[in-house]
Formats: structure tokens, C-alpha cells, sequence
């Protein structure tokens, strides 16, 4: 057992889940769902936005990672729970209806966005014709703060049948003192280590589906979440309400017109800056937008180390979305930053990493939406390429592209 969290499991077994009835099972999901529902695929921060299956058609049967009936709050000093489920699971689907839930992903990746610090948490539930998704990009290492990211939603879709299909998403980015994370007074989840998982942080997920006859409006509640030291004690501030992470001011510009809620840029080209992507020798790209950070401050009250995006630029190439940016040191710009989680060197390409693919449940048509990251130091910087495909395929838009980064005296040059 080389895992501390081994050590408190074996002390404190946990009773495997037994099939719940119809009327314990609402009782549990009631108990954290309350206050926020979903309408027309639209929803507030923390909900998901189900992409249309056709016709809706999902028959969907409870998930492979349940809300346990057994697993209890802490309490007396002793840390139970219900582990903890995996990064990347299947879903139990029925075998009738083609609309059926396959399996989710779970990823934690730098925040690409120029100006942005921190981390972005995404979770995908996959369906054989697309995925329901949720995103959050306000995971930045704050004082105080153990539970440094989190993502609670849900989504649903009824047939014609008038059988609901519901999704509720729990997952929880904590610090490595965090051992559970305590949802409700009978919800407590065990954090669990993993390799693509930054400064030894940890993750408590729980994902589960079910299905009810009549349409259902699912609701969650926005109560604070409370982290759990080994000890079953309370460590650190409670879940943070919705607020802006920290970030350098950037500058937006776009050449063409604004795209989607996107603010109307006033520069149609990229700017002199702290950073700066050039893409003129990728021949055949179209270029669609970016940003700038013109002036680096850095954050060193940070609780510790991440990444602060310079600059990005998002274009299509060989039929592809890119997004490509320059990651810093956050705390200390200027500063060797830290190496890219679960990245291993690529084999005859100086200075260059890679994080391995994310791999799609079996049975679904529809790709991991973001795609893996492929990076290269350039001097103290990452710069990244981010997009799906193979990895032969990023390490060409990598060759191809120039980066430059200038924190002090003259800025880069703007691109020509």
C-alpha cells in the first residue's frame, strides 16, 4: 500500500453499495439537488449543456459510479466514505436504444486562455452520437483555498416515450492534504491520486445516470463543499462561490467578424506584446482569434505553482481546430516552469513533450472535444499545441510555428 489513503480505506471499510429502490434512490438525489435547473440546453455556471442526440432517444440506466448509501460524513476524527470514481469510467447503457451513455472523461489541463492562470477541469459524458459537457477554467492555486477547483452539474433529455434520461456530475480538484470531500451529510467522497494531475493534487469524482417515467426539470444545489484532512477534519475555506481567478490583462484581437459572446475586438491583428505566436509559416491556416498579454505582472502569492498564458492564438489547419499559446511560470515569470503533468519526451525531438491521448469510451463516434497537448520549452516557456489528431500531426504545427517572449525592455515584435 503505497498510498496513505490504502492505509485509512483498510481501517475503515467501506460496505459495498447494495441496489437501491426507486424511492431511496430520489430520496438520495434529492438531497443535493435543489436550486438551479436547466432549460433549453442553457444553464448558469456549473451546468451542462447536453448536445442533441437525434430525437433525444436516450434510454439511459444507472452509471457505473453510484451515490452510495453506505458511505457517511466523517465524524469522531475517522475519514469514511465512497471512493472516489476514476478519471475515465464506463457507463452501464441499455442495449436497446442507440442514444444509450457509454463512458466519461475526466481532465484537468492548463488554462490556455491569454491572460488566464490556473487550471481548467473538464468532464465529458459520451453518448454514440455526441457527449454532454462541462467546463471550468477558475481553478487557480489560491491561499486558504483546498478545494481548488470544482464542477456540479447535470443535464437530461426525455424520449418520446416520456422515459428522462439525468446525468449528475460531482467532481472536486482538492490539494494533496485533501483525503474526502464531504458533499452533503450523507455524501462523502475519497480523493484518489492521478498521473495527469498537477503538484501531487487529488480528484474526488462521482458520476452516475438514471432514468424516470415523465419529464423531470434536475436541479443542484450550489452548497459549499467541505474538504477533509486523513483525520476526517475540516481544513481551509469551503468551496469558493463563483468569482474571477486571477489574470494579466489581455489584449483580444480578431480579423474577422466577433465570434459567438466574444466582446467586438478593436484590433484586427495581434498586437505588440509580452508574447508572441507566429503562424505564417503554417501555409493554409486560417487564422480566427487571439489575445496578448502586452505587460506581465506575475502572482506570487499563489499556493503554488501553475501556469499563466502569455498569449494564444486558436486558428484552423489541415481541417483542424488549433489552439496554440506560451505558458509561464505564474508566480515568478522569467522562472524555468514547471514540466507539463503526465508529458513524456518525444523521441528525437529536442525539448518536446507530449501528454498522452485521451481515450474515448468504446461505441462512441463522437472525439474527446479538446484534444491532447503537445509542447515544446522555448526558452523559460512552454509553447503549446493543443488539438486532435495524432501526435505526428501537432509536432508539424510546431515545427511551423515561432514564438517569442520579451518580459522586460522592448516588446515582441507584432507578427507581419
Amino acid at each position: 500500500m503505497s498510498d496513505w489513503l490504502d492505509l485509512v480505506r483498510a481501517a475503515n471499510p467501506i460496505p459495498r453499495p447494495q441496489p437501491l429502490d426507486a424511492d431511496v434512490r430520489q430520496r438520495i438525489t434529492a438531497a443535493i439537488l435543489a436550486d438551479t435547473t436547466i432549460e433549453n440546453g442553457r444553464g448558469r455556471p456549473f451546468e451542462r449543456v447536453l448536445r442533441r442526440v437525434p430525437r433525444l432517444r436516450l434510454f439511459l440506466v444507472m452509471g457505473g459510479v453510484l451515490l452510495a448509501a453506505g458511505g457517511t460524513a466523517a465524524a469522531l476524527g475517522v475519514l469514511n466514505g465512497q471512493p472516489s470514481g476514476p478519471p475515465t469510467g464506463k457507463l452501464a447503457g441499455s442495449t436497446v436504444d442507440s442514444g444509450a451513455a457509454t463512458g466519461y472523461i475526466v481532465s484537468v489541463t492548463p488554462n490556455l486562455d491569454g491572460g488566464a492562470v490556473g487550471w481548467c477541469m473538464t468532464d465529458h459524458v459520451f453518448f454514440k452520437g455526441g457527449s454532454s459537457s462541462g467546463l471550468g477554467c477558475d481553478g487557480a492555486p489560491l491561499p486558504g483555498r483546498p478545494i481548488i477547483a470544482s464542477d456540479v452539474g447535470s443535464s437530461s433529455s426525455t424520449n418520446r416515450s416520456g422515459v428522462t434520461a439525468t446525468t449528475t456530475n460531482l467532481v472536486f480538484l482538492t490539494t494533496p492534504q485533501v483525503a474526502a470531500v464531504r458533499i452533503s451529510p450523507t455524501l462523502t467522497i475519497l480523493t484518489r491520486a492521478d498521473p495527469q494531475l498537477p503538484n501531487h493534487y487529488r480528484i474526488a469524482i462521482d458520476i452516475q445516470q438514471t432514468i424516470t417515467h415523465g419529464r423531470t426539470h434536475p436541479k443542484l444545489a450550489h452548497q459549499p463543499a467541505v474538504a477533509l484532512d486523513r483525520a476526517g477534519q475540516r481544513i481551509g475555506l469551503l468551496t469558493p462561490p463563483l468569482s474571477i481567478p486571477p489574470h494579466d490583462a489581455a489584449t483580444y484581437w480578431q480579423p474577422g467578424p466577433t465570434i459567438g459572446v466574444r466582446p467586438q475586438p478593436t484590433l484586427h491583428k495581434p498586437p505588440a506584446g509580452a508574447c508572441e505566436i507566429d503562424t505564417s509559416a503554417l501555409h493554409g491556416s486560417d487564422l480566427v482569434f487571439g489575445s496578448v498579454v502586452q505587460h506581465v505582472h506575475g502572482f506570487p502569492n499563489l499556493a503554488s505553482k501553475t501556469y499563466l498564458s502569455c498569449a494564444t492564438t486558436q486558428f484552423s489547419y489541415d481541417h483542424k481546430n488549433v489552439i496554440a499559446a506560451i505558458l509561464l511560470d505564474a508566480q515568478h515569470p522569467g522562472s524555468t516552469p514547471e514540466p507539463l503533468p503526465n508529458a513524456t519526451p518525444v523521441p528525437q525531438h529536442p525539448l518536446t513533450f507530449n501528454e498522452p491521448d485521451a481515450v474515448t469510451p468504446a461505441d462512441t463516434r463522437a472525439p474527446f472535444p479538446a484534444g491532447p497537448i503537445t509542447a515544446r520549452r522555448v526558452g523559460n516557456a512552454w509553447l503549446i499545441v493543443q488539438t486532435n489528431g495524432t501526435l505526428a500531426q501537432r509536432l508539424a504545427i510546431l515545427d511551423r510555428l515561432a514564438a517569442c517572449t520579451r518580459l522586460s525592455g522592448r516588446s515582441c515584435p507584432a507578427p507581419g
